[in-house]
């Protein structure tokens, strides 16, 4: 169940940190609110870690998560595009973090699809379960995307597209499907 969503520009301090893929720890003063003035990151401390990313280029996807120090059933999960420069340095980063608690399925949820209006690319991202191998979606157009996966979490990016997303299939090692989202008019993260 998604609380609470802001969407804005990430810190360039927590951004950087994210590319290279360590924790970051994140004292409640340490990082401004991007551009909302109601940035779960800015009134926390306690650490938030890259769970999977995704390398195109210049630009990466990342998802990070962390728990919320206040409730223990709860935990931040965020979705971030960044660029690069050609000698490596960060160009610009934008984001949506966002307040989870548990997943309806513990083998699959989709927790994050975010959209913004200036961009033709979509992130999409969720939890899954141990037993989960591969994860596919599928969106209203036709178009299919595998996930990364890593760390009980996925990430696809779909960069043609941002048609609606029906289908989120999650398989197991031998191929069998575990757990299917799924709903012909779309599937959007509980609110």
């Amino acid at each position: 169940m998604i609380e609470r969503w802001v969407t804005g520009s990430v810190s360039l301090l927590l951004a950087a940190a994210f590319v290279v893929g360590c924790t970051v720890n994140v004292p409640a003063t340490a990082v401004p609110a991007p551009s909302c003035d109601d940035d779960p990151f800015e009134r926390r401390s306690g650490s938030v870690a890259v769970m999977t990313r995704i390398d195109r280029g210049p630009e990466s996807a990342l998802v990070i998560a962390g728990p919320v120090p206040e409730d223990p059933a709860l935990s931040y999960l965020g979705v971030c595009r960044m660029s690069r420069e050609a000698d490596g340095r960060m160009a610009s980063a934008a984001g949506s973090v966002g307040i989870v608690g548990a997943p309806v399925s513990p083998l699959l949820s989709l927790d994050a699809a975010p959209l913004e209006d200036d961009r033709t690319d979509r992130l999409l991202a969720g939890r899954i379960g141990a037993v989960v191998r591969r994860v596919d979606l599928s969106l209203a157009d036709g178009t299919r995307l595998q996930a990364s996966i890593s760390n009980g979490y996925y990430l696809a990016w779909s960069r043609d597209s941002v048609a609606d997303l029906i289908t989120v299939a999650a398989y197991d090692e031998n191929g069998a499907l575990a757990h299917e989202i799924s709903n012909p008019a779309g599937v959007e993260p509980p609110s």
